[in-house]
């Protein structure tokens, strides 16, 4: 049998015990994370369009829909700007005419097919198509929205942003355009929603989000962040 100081100084060399530590703290993590979505489901289930869900692995968490829906409710932003429509513009869409609020709610996407069987579901959003081209100009890959230069789209300053497009098999930094995208076009009110920040491309995107558009806060969750100018109110979920 193995002496424990030997097996202590065995796992101190390989790390063991580091690696089950980090076994065990990513399995409660993924715990807290499953109840959390399960608890969010049914918050947001009045919301849900009528049959059947069509829920895939590309969209958003019902977490991260629950706290948009909180940031809605107290703030009542007057422009929402969505990068990727999907089950989330529907339960948004139909919260927003719930509370009888009257925002600028745009929602872009690059897959016309999919936006149309989405629109019937969502009387109070504006809905545009555009296709995705690379950027030839940057030092590394990413391809963004080929929106017209003189859209009005580029005039418009936004209260509250959600972040899930485009798809990640476009480029591997597919979402960074939106940093030029919104430079000018942030307010103090501004509040962004970045999705998928547990991945690392995602993670480069939000520091530079956050640097380069000057935001005070930086507040990240199991698989989504949170960008703000000021934080005096806690709206993310128990």
């Amino acid at each position: 049998m193995i002496k424990a100081w030997l097996r202590n100084f065995r796992d101190k060399i390989f790390g063991i015990n580091k690696l089950e530590f980090r076994i065990d703290k990513k399995a409660k993590e993924y715990s807290d994370f499953k109840f959390k979505e399960l608890k969010a489901m049914e918050i947001l289930k009045p919301y849900f369009p009528n049959g059947y869900v069509f829920e895939t692995s590309y969209t958003l968490s019902f977490q991260i829909i629950q706290h948009i829906a909180n940031d809605i409710i107290i703030h009542k932003p007057q422009t929402i700007l969505e990068i990727g429509s999907g089950l989330s513009t529907i339960i948004l869409s139909n919260l927003i005419s719930e509370l009888k609020h009257d925002p600028n709610f745009i929602s872009i996407d690059q897959d016309l097919k999919w936006q149309n069987h989405i629109k019937p579901h969502c009387k109070n959003v504006e809905f545009f198509n555009f296709d995705i081209t690379k950027n030839e100009e940057s030092t590394f890959d990413w391809s963004w929205f080929n929106i017209p230069k003189d859209s009005f789209l580029r005039e418009i300053k936004f209260d509250l942003v959600i972040i899930d497009g485009p798809k990640g098999f476009e480029s591997k930094y597919a979402r960074y355009g939106i940093i030029d995208f919104l430079k000018g076009r942030v307010m103090e009110s501004t509040i962004v929603f970045l999705d998928d920040t547990d991945r690392e491309d995602e993670q480069f995107i939000l520091q530079n989000l956050r640097d380069t558009l000057s935001f005070k806060f930086c507040d990240s969750f199991y698989k989504y962040s949170r960008l703000t100018q000021t934080n005096f109110i806690v709206t993310s979920p128990s």
